[in-house]
């Protein structure tokens, strides 16, 4: 990853501040995807929380032996994330860009409103590779409502969120999608901006 790299910038921010590290082989592996648990400690320790300890663990799939038990409590005890609704937290699973964005939402204590009237137009990828237009049906509508009037996602600004859309003035997002590490670590650089 050089430093022309769209997100080498706030990489370099966080990889400094301590939020994110590399590999053991020297890489950063940009476009590599990002665990709930990864990110569970990324949050805790961009916002520099005091670290919460349980005598029993919230959830059966993060045991008392798990390396990011404390990061996740403590991300479930600030309401920043939290389990499903099997009462299971996902460690493993791959955090979706509209999941980071509410964490960041709820960490500035955002209100949610709806998204501004188009332009832009806002259109999410669907898991078959048709796109639709973004509604108030989708659990995150207004939550990107509250991440575009704070700031955190400008359109056309941030194509490397989005790809263009089929008409003018149109951002397609891979809302529902694993969010990579650079995508991650930009939204957490601009939240702590």
């Amino acid at each position: 990853m050089g430093s022309d790299y769209w997100a080498s910038s706030a990489i370099q921010s966080l990889v400094r501040a301590g939020v994110v590290n590399g590999y053991p082989d020297g890489t950063f592996r940009p476009e590599q995807s990002v665990s709930r648990a990864e990110f569970a400690k990324m949050i805790v320790t961009a916002l520099d929380l005091s670290f919460v300890l349980v005598e029993y663990p919230s959830f059966p799939d993060v045991p008392g032996n798990h390396w990011a038990l404390t990061y996740v409590e403590t991300a479930l005890a600030n309401d920043l994330m939290k389990g499903y609704p099997d009462g299971l937290f996902q460690p493993s699973g791959k955090i979706t860009l509209a999941e980071i964005l509410t964490v960041i939402v709820r960490a500035k204590d955002w209100a949610l409103v709806e998204p501004p009237d188009p332009p832009p137009q806002l259109l999410v990828w669907e898991a078959d590779g048709s796109v639709r237009p973004l509604t108030s049906s989708d659990w995150f509508y207004r939550t990107v409502g509250a991440a575009m009037a704070g700031g955190l996602l400008s359109f056309p600004e941030d194509s490397h969120l989005a790809a263009p859309g089929p008409g003018s003035d149109e951002h397609s997002i891979h809302f529902q999608e694993p969010a990579s590490r650079a995508q991650t670590a930009f939204l957490l650089d601009r939240m702590m901006r």
